[in-house]
């Protein structure tokens, strides 16, 4: 939305003085405020972004929540460390699901067929980087060294996959299917700004 209608305007030029009826800093036309505006209508379109926070601070409340729920002391510390673990799961889940989404588009197959496929990518490919990667973050985050995070991974990766595998196929199709609609009008890719 205009900040001028924000700040009562009719139009993107028009609007109250800065200062509002009192002569002070209205809080639409404060710095901060326009600086929030500026970078919300740069990311309203960069799915990478959005995932990543989204992710960063769905993995954070996971966390608070298991803590909560288990009747544990909070800890900041790895409050933050899941909040990281999102963002790169988030920035590469995000990164996946928008390559094989073009590959999909780029393909002869029907709708169906291009969710099947896309979903038994995800599965096959996908779901075996992501216990891996998701195993290295958070042995390297305990403070383990890097051959401490490969042996986890030998040790942990095939249940984990295991595990993995019995939800990632359904929340792959869901995936596969919802892709956010920004960046695209009429089925037709559009370049982001």
């Amino acid at each position: 939305m205009p900040l001028a209608r924000l700040r009562g305007g009719g139009s993107d030029d028009a609007g109250p003085p800065a200062g509002g009826p009192s002569g002070g800093l209205s809080l639409v036309s404060s710095p901060s405020f326009q600086t929030l505006a500026r970078l919300a209508s740069r990311v309203k379109c960069n799915s990478l972004f959005v995932d990543a926070a989204t992710a960063s601070g769905l993995y954070a409340l996971g966390k608070f929540t298991s803590s909560f729920i288990n009747g544990q002391a909070q800890d900041v510390r790895w409050l933050i460390n899941w909040a990281a673990i999102g963002i790169v799961d988030g920035a590469l889940t995000s990164s996946w699901y928008a390559l094989i989404q073009t590959l999909a588009n780029g393909s002869s197959y029907g709708p169906v067929s291009k969710t099947l496929l896309m979903m038994m990518a995800s599965s096959f490919l996908y779901t075996p980087v992501y216990c891996a990667y998701f195993l290295v973050l958070i042995s390297l985050l305990e403070g383990q060294s890097w051959a401490g995070a490969m042996e986890r991974v030998r040790a942990d990766a095939l249940a984990m996959l295991l595990n993995a595998t019995k939800v990632c196929g359904a929340a792959a199709l869901a995936l596969a299917r919802c892709r956010p609609p920004c960046g695209k009008q009429s089925g037709k890719p559009l370049t982001r700004q």
